[in-house]
């Protein structure tokens, strides 16, 4: 291959490249700071609603949320996960609401539990797996064993 070939292939991948990125910027600036506004709303309804259920009745509702057509979509899952998270660390406690739930490193028996409780639920999307991985994460957090602890 000629040196001039080697510069053309070069000059046209830094090109990609730097467009690329400049739509990235562009794209954040315009509307990434409206997506970070909405995902910390739906953190913060959740919490919200958090602070008057148990943590199965967060369950139930983002389970309800997600059979919804909003809900099971792209979007509306991501929003659903951060109102999930949000209403289980303000929830009040069910002692054995995580047995069986596997830790979220454990990740192969944590797809296998996630799966099988989306089928329970009779929800088949590819988004319910990752709703049920907060869970998981949940059960495994620091705000939980925070939970667990006894009052002093």
């Amino acid at each position: 291959m000629s040196k001039t070939v080697i510069g053309i292939i070069f000059g046209a991948s830094a090109l990609v490249i730097a467009i690329t990125l400049g739509f990235g910027w562009w794209w954040f600036n315009t509307q990434g700071r409206a997506y970070m506004e909405d995902a910390k709303t739906a953190y913060n309804e959740g919490r919200a609603a958090g602070a008057r259920m148990t943590e199965q009745g967060c369950m139930d509702a983002a389970l309800e949320a997600h059979r919804t057509p909003e809900g099971s979509s792209m979007g509306g899952s991501l929003k659903n996960n951060l109102r999930f998270s949000g209403c289980l660390n303000k929830s009040s406690i069910l002692p054995r609401f995580c047995e069986g739930v596997p830790p979220p490193g454990e990740i192969m028996a944590s797809a296998r539990w996630s799966e099988a409780t989306c089928k329970q639920q009779g929800l088949r999307d590819q988004y319910c797996p990752q709703l049920l991985q907060t869970v998981g994460e949940y059960c495994a957090s620091p705000e939980r064993a925070a939970k667990l602890k006894p009052a002093q």
